[in-house]
């Protein structure tokens, strides 16, 4: 259940900085190692 905390937090972090693009492709990258 970490792994859902660590996408949402990265997801606020991507929003904050202003990046969609590149945090977008990380959370694919995460999403996809999560279901494996």
């Amino acid at each position: 259940k970490k792994s859902g905390d660590n996408i949402n937090n990265k997801l606020q972090l991507v929003m904050k900085s202003g990046k969609y693009t590149l945090g977008y492709k990380t959370v694919l990258r995460t999403l996809r190692n999560s279901k494996g």
